[in-house]
């Protein structure tokens, strides 16, 4: 066991890595744009659909029955091989319509409808708090049986708030840092794959640890465990009927989930950055599913084995290792559920803040005029939601969820999301299918999945009264939550999706049969439809078109309504980028094609702040188009139709295979910008070798011709002159040929210029002698430390010199410990010093001061010798 300590250090430590890892990401651009192309970081993130229900609740749930966890693994897998299908239209579609979340996608097919986003939003919501709050109960839970406390009374006022805490500052830390999702969260995608091969790793270690470890393998393992233990967990449950209807509801709910859950659709859709990536993850995502479920079995069997009770299978991962007293492996299983169960945390919230203040925050605002100066604070406001959302189901796990295992709990967010699905498949695939009657399935489907599966849950925590559920409301049998209409022969999820699907697939279909579709909705549900071929909402510019619409004017419109949301700096800046793109930047007129184009582009860039739902509306309230201009837009399509002569069907495969040519294009023109770049990179990388092997050799050439200057029979100042020319022919130094060599009189304290290169005559004169501590020279000798300076003013008070405005070294001349002199050399001004010439010119002035005290002392010994000499005169 570890201390509670310890555990929250790592915790802590966990976190505040992964959070390293997204800053290093985001800031730097080539780190990001690596990864961004690296389709195995985008089809791991995907894999954040693995909680910690399935790192903990899946060998809990096959403890108990059996094969039932199986359907969460193979659901998922059965409906990824539609992807390239499915899913590959829905990201073209989400790249055409600046797509945000999954309430955005539903709402911009069915007319950019404010109400179906709140719906959706509702229901996302709603239906996601109990799948977070499992999580929360995850981290709590394994953070007690880590320390050895009880799973049965846990810590949720003093660890459980701490960690809620803690989670909400890195959630808001991770992704919610810009206001515009839809530019991609490369660090936060990195960060995740990053934790879903730490979870994986975990549970594979854990299995291989119970299995090979402790039982010596699978024959081992088999002969550890009664028969009947392993017929148990080896069936469907305890083989009832009603078993194996459950078992293939959770299968067809999962195959929903991985792509409709909240966070799902954000990962694989909102994050995608290229459609080719969804090839790696229909093959990766399977095998990832396959590995973190091949141990499920076996490690509920280990546990029963060891004797654990059931009633804690749930905890078996961690209570395994901890009972072995495997320290590493506990804390690894330890991190493998956290990363389970903050990864899923921190996209849930993130997804669901977008969506909730996109779509119930931002009508509100719009609706109520005193709330209007909200509109510039969408991105604290997400920041508050995503703390309201975790918070809120903190208290949902403290309070309702004490008792039940966590896979029942966790399937009421995959029902929630299972209404998404008549609405999403309708969409892609059904012309018909409109606005009403997606309001009326989404709201019916959702009021029956609340009733017949929260409400139970509610009762059961004693937030309602029991009698609701075991007699129906004022006692009407047929109204049971668990039996409606007296179907009480299957379990509550089965129960819950067949009714819930059925009244929601029905009212969609009934609403959208027998209620009118506006031409509106047409154009937009044949957008969907025909993803594959339909090319842009319109044409920006018929033939030999002229501008004649003012752009300052339709400028300054699309300002004001951008000012609203943005600081002015951001929204000229966003206008300037359109205006860029749409190459109008040096014109005073737009065509009409033109005006289409610049209002489509604000409207994508809008939507990827407020929601598409949003953006449209107030794109309608504030700008507006002119009689005139009406006329003109009319007849640039009438032009362009008249001109090719072309039926609508033909229309379309035209402007399919232009739009695919142009996409193949970009996509060529991509790939040989990266490779320009690359070869730039290249370049520089060989110049900067060059010019530091240059830069080598010159400086070992200098100093070997110093050393040689010391040794040769010349007079001292002759040597110093020869020394201080070849430091001045350093190019890379920057020195411009002009210096000096003073030499130090330690008795008088003070510098006497001995040699210079380039001087002036009044410099000359003024820096003949130098006090210590007067001038740049002067401060050298007196603390001994050498000087740089980018610039030095003759108007400088203490100047002694008067040296003109140059940058500076000046460099101490040492022997031992013995100050000799002071080198001073005159650099180009604004010079940045470097820590290489700093060494060079520390190893040249040591060079200086050892050929100084050479001379020096052959100059003693010779005036010695010459004193010691007899008279030759007087021999």
């Amino acid at each position: 066991m570890f201390s509670a300590g310890t555990v929250f250090l790592v915790f802590l430590g966990y976190m505040a890595t992964l959070f390293a890892i997204a800053q290093l990401v985001e800031r730097s651009p080539s780190i990001s744009q690596y990864l961004s192309e690296r389709p195995w970081v985008y089809a791991l993130s995907i894999t954040v659909y693995c909680t910690s229900w399935t790192f903990y609740g899946s060998v809990g749930l096959a403890s108990r029955q059996g094969l039932a966890y199986l359907p969460t693994y193979l659901g998922p897998t059965l409906a990824i091989g539609l992807w390239w299908v499915v899913l590959r239209k829905i990201v073209r579609i989400k790249e055409r319509r600046h797509i945000t979340s999954i309430a955005d996608f539903i709402s911009a097919r069915y007319d950019r409808s404010q109400g179906v986003a709140m719906v959706v939003t509702l229901i996302a919501l709603i239906g996601t708090l109990p799948y977070i709050a499992i999580q929360l109960k995850a981290v709590v839970s394994s953070f007690s049986v880590i320390t050895g406390g009880s799973t049965s009374q846990l810590d949720w006022d003093g660890l459980g708030l701490w960690a809620t805490v803690l989670l909400i500052a890195f959630t808001v830390l991770f992704g919610a840092r810009r206001l515009d999702p839809t530019e991609r969260h490369q660090g936060m995608m990195t960060a995740l794959a990053v934790e879903c091969v730490v979870k994986l790793v975990a549970f594979l270690a854990v299995g291989i640890f119970a299995t090979f470890g402790l039982f010596g393998g699978f024959d081992g393992l088999y002969a550890s465990l009664p028969q009947a233990d392993w017929e148990q967990l080896t069936r469907v449950g305890s083989g009832e009927t009603s078993a194996y209807t459950r078992w293939m509801t959770v299968l067809f709910v999962s195959m929903a989930g991985i792509l409709f859950l909240p966070r799902q659709f954000h990962t694989a859709v909102v994050e995608n950055s290229n459609e080719n990536h969804i090839r790696t993850a229909i093959w990766l995502v399977p095998a990832y599913l396959l590995l973190i479920s091949l141990f499920v079995v076996p490690l509920a069997a280990a546990g029963r084995a060891l004797g654990l009770p059931v009633e804690l299978s749930d905890s078996y991962v961690l209570l395994l290792p901890l009972q072995a007293d495997q320290q590493a492996l506990s804390m690894l299983v330890f991190l493998g559920g956290l990363a389970a169960a903050s990864g899923m945390i921190i996209v849930s919230s993130v997804t669901l803040a977008t969506m909730s203040t996109n779509h119930l925050l931002v009508p509100l605002i719009d609706r109520i005029e005193a709330l209007h100066g909200l509109r510039r604070y969408l991105l604290p406001a997400r920041w508050l939601t995503i703390a309201v959302v975790i918070l809120v189901s903190y208290l949902f796990a403290r309070e309702l969820t004490t008792g039940r295992a966590l896979a029942n709990v966790g399937m009421l967010g995959f029902v929630a999301a299972l209404q998404f699905v008549p609405v999403i498949f309708g969409g892609l695939f059904w012309l018909k299918g409109n606005k009403a009657g997606a309001t009326m399935g989404l709201g019916l489907g959702f009021l029956v999945w609340f009733y017949t599966l929260m409400v139970p849950l509610l009762a059961q925590s004693g937030q309602l009264p029991l009698s609701l559920v075991t007699d129906g409301p004022w006692g009407i049998y047929w109204l049971k939550p668990e039996a409606l209409f007296g179907m009480d022969r299957f379990d509550s999820v089965t129960h819950a999706s067949f009714w819930s699907l059925f009244f929601n697939t029905a009212a969609y279909l009934l609403g959208s049969v027998l209620l009118p579709q506006k031409e509106s909705e047409l154009e937009l549900a044949s957008s969907y439809v025909h993803a594959f071929r339909y090319s842009a909402e319109g044409v920006e510019q018929g033939p030999d078109e002229a501008g004649q619409i003012a752009k300052d004017e339709k400028l300054g419109e699309a300002r004001v309504l951008l000012e609203q949301y943005f600081s002015e700096k951001i929204a000229r800046s966003k206008i300037r980028q359109i205006s860029e793109g749409m190459g109008v930047i040096e014109k005073d007129f737009l065509s009409a094609g033109e005006l289409l184009r610049f209002h489509r582009e604000l409207e994508r860039v809008l939507a990827g702040s407020i929601g598409t739902a949003a953006a449209h509306k107030a794109m309608k309230k504030h700008l507006s188009y002119s009689k005139v201009e009406h006329e003109q837009v009319s007849h640039v399509y009438a032009g362009i139709l008249a001109n090719l002569r072309l039926t609508p069907d033909e229309l379309l495969e035209r402007i399919s295979y232009f739009e695919e040519r142009d996409r193949i294009q970009r996509e060529h023109a991509r790939e040989l910008e990266n490779r320009v770049l690359e070869r730039e990179r290249e370049i520089r990388a060989r110049k900067k070798i060059e010019r530091e092997l240059e830069r080598s050799v010159n400086s070992q050439r200098l100093l070997n011709e110093l050393l040689r200057t010391t040794l040769e029979p010349k007079p001292l100042k002759q040597a110093l002159e020869r020394a201080l020319a070849l430091v001045c022919q350093q190019r890379w130094l920057q020195a411009e040929s002009k210096g000096a060599i003073f030499l130090a009189d330690d008795e008088r304290q003070q510098l006497r210029l001995y040699v210079s290169q380039g001087l002036d005559p009044h410099q000359l004169t003024r820096c003949d002698q130098v006090a210590f501590g007067q001038c740049i020279c002067g401060r050298v000798a007196q603390n001994r430390q050498l000087i740089h300076t980018e610039a030095v003013s003759s108007q400088q008070p203490d100047q002694h010199c008067r040296l003109s405005a140059h940058g500076h070294y000046a460099v101490p001349i040492r022997y031992e410990e013995r100050l000799l002199g002071v080198l001073i050399l005159y650099l180009s001004e604004g010079h940045q010093p470097g820590d290489e010439e700093i060494d060079f010119l520390d190893t040249v002035s040591y060079v200086l001061g050892g050929l100084i005290q050479r001379k020096w002392t052959e100059k003693a010994l010779a005036d010695s010798g010459k004193q010691g000499l007899p008279d030759s005169e007087s021999n």
